[in-house]
Order: C-alpha cells, then sequence, then structure tokens
C-alpha cells in the first residue's frame, strides 16, 4: 500500500484518518481486525507524521508477518522500529 498523503487541513486530515480506520478494521483476519482496528482507533488522533507513516507501514504488512509480531513470535522490521515511541505505545496496548 503506497499513497501519499497531506496533512495540511483538516479535510485531509479526516479523510486520512477515516482510510487508514478502515484498512485497520477490515484486514480480513478477525483477531487482527480487533486488535489493530481498535489500536488504530484509539490512537490514530495523537500520531505525527513519523508516527503516521510508520502505521502504514504497518497496516502493509501481510497478515500472518503482523499477526507473529503482534504476538511475540517475531521482532518487528527495521523500518517499524525507527518511530520507537509509536511501537512502544501499540505493544504495551496490546500486552494489556
Amino acid at each position: 500500500m503506497v499513497f501519499y498523503f497531506n496533512l495540511s487541513n483538516e479535510e485531509s486530515k479526516r479523510r486520512l484518518t477515516n482510510r487508514l480506520l478502515y484498512i485497520s478494521k477490515q484486514r480480513g483476519f478477525l483477531e487482527l481486525d480487533l486488535v489493530l482496528g481498535s489500536w488504530v482507533e484509539n490512537h490514530i488522533g495523537s500520531l505525527d507524521v513519523k508516527g503516521i507513516k510508520s502505521l502504514i507501514i504497518v497496516l502493509d504488512l501481510e497478515n500472518p508477518d503482523l499477526w507473529k509480531w503482534l504476538t511475540g513470535q517475531e521482532q518487528p522490521l527495521k523500518a517499524i522500529e525507527t518511530n520507537p515511541a509509536v511501537i512502544k505505545q501499540f505493544c504495551v496496548w496490546v500486552s494489556v
């Protein structure tokens, strides 16, 4: 999933938020839909541009790879680790 985003106005922010929420909740893997969709819904408003870029990378992962990462079977990709605050926030939230 490659797309460009513009956060210069409220309409663009709203569209991006809606698109990322939809993508996170409609993956076709029930557990990921619930976990990832809930996290995005609760945290997308607090993400900066770097956080949004990290989220897009996460959303671009294949479901099995993402599930292995979320369940601790594998380490996150280097590209995701570029924003440790988002990763830490997500990992803490998932483990609760």
